[in-house]
């Protein structure tokens, strides 16, 4: 395993109205075309989590400090191939971190990573060990417990929950598919601190439905737009899940609450594209953020306040040439109404922001 702390190598401070933006990039970050740096999740304590693709396109998982100093790590027993290695997903304010690595063969393991560096492979029971199966951990909460997806032999999902000291509950959502690239997946942000998750399952003729599963086991399945691909993103610790649910026209955002009142919306912009509104992420107050893309293809950052108020932003340096999807993408938020995410630039070279709100 590889750990090594250093301070931050490069810092480029840029606003979007009073909040100001710091571009940060991960120390041996690939500088080429769909390499860089990639943050996913950032904690209330304010440290970061992610990965980088080096300049050799292998995958290491990074943890950048709320002061800005990263620590490198690889998971023991990820691979060193082309695109191999470590990815973080997930971060609580315990330090823990998980996450998962693909070996040398292409299966995938998930990992826990404890605040002292130790590290330990996680596999689901019953998980596939062929190429392109295995396990993934993309979520932890305050608790220490965490969640995922696992595929199977037969390359069929399941997700699980897995308790602190290590037990596993394997679960499936109502009517789901069981073929191969069917099941049920559970991805970042999926977790809160009351063992609630969200998801999205496969059903028998490959349609996308979203699912809610209690801790008491019992799972619910709805419907935002009786669209055939919606994908929760987010649960917060009020039980508030949201997302996106795709239409024939465009992508919208959903909130549902946790009386199963559902709200749908999309970014009041005249310029929205076929990408439409995609939230990514909850505060524990309610305040959602994520990426809509215009009418060139281009995304940039939005944030939603309780209230409904909507706010734009681009990281600067991000990308916007016409078609290329470059530009801003929100990925986590947390109580304190920091933002993180990735930055595509001109050259589709990845770079990680953090969006700081005003004093």
């Amino acid at each position: 395993m590889l750990a090594l702390c250093v301070p931050l190598t490069s810092l480029v401070a840029g606003f979007s109205g009073s909040q100001p933006i710091i571009i940060f990039d991960a120390p041996r970050a690939g500088t080429t075309a769909f390499q860089g740096t990639v943050p996913l999740v950032i904690s209330d304590s304010g440290e970061i989590a992610g990965y980088f693709v080096d300049r050799h396109n292998i995958f290491h998982g990074f943890i950048r400090s709320a002061g800005g100093e990263f620590t490198i790590f690889d998971a023991p027993g990820a691979g060193t191939g082309y695109l191999q290695g470590t990815q973080a997903n997930g971060i609580g304010d315990h330090g823990k971190v998980v996450g998962y690595f693909y070996d040398a063969n292409y299966a995938y393991h998930g990992f826990l990573r404890a605040a002292n560096g130790t590290i330990i492979t996680i596999d689901a029971p019953n998980a596939g060990a062929a190429r392109n199966q295995g396990t993934n951990v993309t979520s932890i909460n305050k608790d220490g417990e965490s969640a995922g997806y696992m595929q199977d032999s037969n390359f069929v999902y399941h997700s699980f929950v897995r308790s602190s000291s290590g037990t596993f509950t394997s679960f499936d959502a109502p009517n789901v598919g069981t073929a191969a690239k069917q099941g049920t997946v559970l991805y970042e942000g999926g977790l809160n601190s009351q063992g609630k998750t969200c998801g999205f399952y496969f059903d028998s003729n490959g349609n996308v439905f979203p699912f809610i599963r209690k801790q008491s086991g019992v799972t619910i399945s709805f419907d935002p737009l009786k669209s055939t691909l919606t994908f929760p993103t987010s649960i917060n610790d009020g039980g508030i899940t949201v997302g996106c649910a795709l239409t024939a026209d465009s992508c919208y955002g959903f909130i549902r609450n946790p009386d199963g009142a559902l709200t749908t919306f999309k970014v009041p912009y005249r310029d929205l594209g076929t990408a439409g509104t995609q939230p990514n992420a909850i505060s524990s107050s309610g305040v959602i953020t994520g990426l809509f893309g215009d009418s060139n293809n281009i995304t940039h950052g939005f944030v939603r306040s309780v209230d409904g108020v909507f706010s734009k932003f681009d990281a600067p340096g991000a990308g916007s040439v016409p078609g290329s999807y470059q530009g801003t993408t929100p990925e986590s938020i947390n109580s304190a109404g920091e933002i993180v995410g990735c930055l595509v630039d001109s050259n589709q070279v990845n770079h990680g922001f953090i969006r700081v709100p005003a004093p």
